[in-house]
């Protein structure tokens, strides 16, 4: 009977936070392409994180997510849906085409934003309620309409 060779290992691994904000759009890509992929530890992620960037770091990057794929590392959602995009065969080949799916991307990255407040920067619960039903009442769904129109 011969031996059946070991799974290889996915040349792709997500380095993100355990929370669904910006690394979720590549875990549905992902997922929706059906390729297989690894997901960092954070532990590991802090480990190529937090060194002074450098030249001789495999990688230096601000914030997650982060993309290994074989010896490749990139930053950037967007940067990242594009190069998966591309090598999952789910990236449009007509020029008009990849750029509203770049619009969309970066409108997403808008919305979520605004939701975290910068990031985190500042909180809506610091703030009296009525400014958050605002946002969702007006500049939120007006999002939501400029994506469906796009898409």
């Amino acid at each position: 009977m011969a031996a059946t060779a070991p799974s290889e290992a996915p040349s792709l691994k997500l380095y993100y936070w355990p929370i669904n904000f910006r690394g979720h759009f590549i875990h549905a890509l992902l997922k929706y392409a059906g390729t297989p992929y690894e997901v960092a530890s954070v532990p590991e992620m802090m480990a190529l994180k937090n060194p002074e960037p450098a030249a001789a770091n495999p990688v230096a990057f601000m914030a997650p997510p982060l993309l290994r794929d074989g010896e490749d590392y990139f930053s950037q959602t967007s940067a990242i849906l594009g190069h998966l995009g591309v090598k999952t065969g789910l990236a449009p080949s007509e020029t008009r085409l990849v750029t509203m799916c770049n619009m969309v991307v970066g409108n997403c990255g808008d919305i979520l934003n605004e939701l975290t407040r910068g990031c985190g920067m500042k909180r809506w619960d610091v703030f009296d309620l009525t400014e958050f039903e605002a946002f969702i009442t007006t500049r939120f769904v007006r999002w939501c309409k400029i994506i469906e129109a796009t898409a």
